[in-house]
């Protein structure tokens, strides 16, 4: 079939609502979803939806019921075709990504017909609107955007139960990155079986919707599409960037940690790379959620007099000594009597070469300061009374990276004075085990890190 005679094909960018529908474009089919149906108490009907490219620009384009069965089987992703007869409207840009500010809309009254071979020109076969990954903890939640990742970690398929409805539901996490922040892409239902992609592949990434359930996060839409290792320059500059840096010391968006690694609380923000006088100066820790940083320093001195206290094996709540019994003690919480043991809660002074703060380590992070565990610790300095000031001289002045947690303490009243209160999450040791294991890889990641920061400033 060839175009009627007279017809004048019009570039996909010059589509307006103003035009009704007697225009013809040539495109491209790309992004085919499969068959979605609805059912409301006026109406039913069924649709789906592709992205239209020509040379020009690139246009959403979905079909409608009776339409359905004529033009599913014959649009396929990759050929090209005539079009006629369908509506332009504004763009919803909650279902499309696509750069347009319209969207069109096709009935059995719409012409499609393929373009005979020789006559698609230069028609691309794919246009993305990729967004660093940073970027995307300022957007709102519910938008599509095109991501170009380095696949890190691929999860297993997993089954969960909705709450709200008690479905149950098929998901398999991802973790990717690019080289301005990591984050997790979830996908659903059947993509979560089909996924067959391993860590370490490249790939371009459409129509997926962010998501603010525990930080930011990115889940699969029935518009998705995964290509691997697409023909376009930034794949190049992302495997260069990946094979150098092995993906560390990025931030996550998901789980507001360093990626990888884990970090703060859903919802609280990871404020990246700081000093400690910016801590002050930006008012991190002030809002209603906690701020999450990393600092650069090294530890100048520890408080003496109590690295750990007694707790309640139960609820880890401080117990009280109660009778003449040495190996009971009072928990109040619980109210009764128990056999403590030992968890940590140092106050540490540390230094960026620039100021100096107090830090807090609970337990987790006090076991990673000292490399054992409170009770540990405790019978250690029973049987060597010099074993903790041997133990602190170690630890001192050794470089390490601490994610902290940073939030304002306001006080049970309010006359009194609010302080921030800097809470040791994770440490990161940039020598290892002990002064001759030195991480190469690691100090590689930190020296780029420090040359990245440098170049900020030119």
């Amino acid at each position: 079939m060839s175009l009627p005679p007279g017809v004048q094909v019009q570039p996909i960018d010059s589509l307006t609502p103003f035009l009704g529908n007697k225009w013809w474009i040539r495109a491209r089919v790309t992004d085919k979803s499969d068959i979605r149906t609805w059912s409301k108490p006026n109406s039913t009907g069924k649709l789906f939806s592709v992205t239209l490219v020509d040379e020009t620009s690139s246009i959403r384009a979905t079909i409608f019921n009776e339409a359905v069965d004529a033009f599913f089987p014959l649009l396929q992703n990759g050929s090209a075709f005539y079009f006629n007869g369908g509506q332009v409207k504004q763009a919803n840009r909650r279902f499309s990504n696509v750069n347009n500010d319209y969207e069109a809309t096709f009935d059995q009254s719409t012409n499609i017909f393929p373009v005979p071979r020789g006559e698609e020109g230069s028609i691309p076969s794919q246009r993305y609107n990729f967004v660093p990954i940073s970027v995307l903890k300022s957007r709102e939640a519910g938008s599509l955007v095109d991501v170009l990742v380095m696949l890190t970690s691929v999860g297993e398929v997993q089954t969960i139960v909705q709450k709200s409805t008690g479905k149950e539901l098929t998901k398999r996490s991802l973790k990717v990155t690019d080289s301005s922040a990591g984050i997790e892409l979830t996908l659903w239902g059947d993509e979560a079986h089909k996924f067959q992609l391993k860590a370490g592949a490249i790939v371009a990434v459409r129509q997926v919707r962010t998501g603010s359930f525990d930080g930011v996060t990115l889940s699969t839409t029935f518009q998705t599409t995964f290509v691997e290792n697409p023909n376009l320059p930034d794949v190049r500059k992302l495997q260069e960037w990946y094979s150098s840096t092995g993906g560390q010391g990025v931030p996550s968006l998901s789980n507001q940690g360093t990626f990888g690694q884990g970090g703060g609380e859903g919802g609280e923000s990871y404020r990246g790379r700081k000093m400690l006088d910016d801590i002050t100066n930006e008012g991190l820790g002030r809002g209603e959620k906690a701020d999450f940083v990393d600092v650069r320093c090294v530890p100048v001195y520890v408080k003496q007099d109590s690295q750990y206290y007694e707790a309640c094996p139960g609820c880890n709540r401080k117990v009280q000594a109660a009778g003449s019994n040495n190996d009971m003690m009072k928990c109040e919480k619980c109210d009764k009597m128990v056999i403590p043991t030992q968890r940590y809660m140092i106050s540490l002074q540390v230094s960026d070469n620039v100021s100096q703060s107090w830090v807090t380590l609970f337990n987790e992070a006090g076991v990673e300061f000292y490399g054992m565990s409170a009770s540990d610790l405790k019978k250690k300095c029973a049987e060597d009374a010099t074993f903790l000031g041997k133990k602190n001289q170690l630890r001192m002045h050794r470089p390490l990276l601490l994610r902290l947690r940073v939030k304002e303490d306001k006080g049970n009243s309010p006359d009194q004075d609010s302080r921030l209160q800097l809470t040791v999450q994770k440490i990161t040791d940039f020598l290892g085990d002990t002064d001759k294991a030195v991480d190469g890889k690691l100090l590689k990641t930190e020296c780029t890190s420090l040359i990245d920061a440098i170049k900020s400033y030119m």
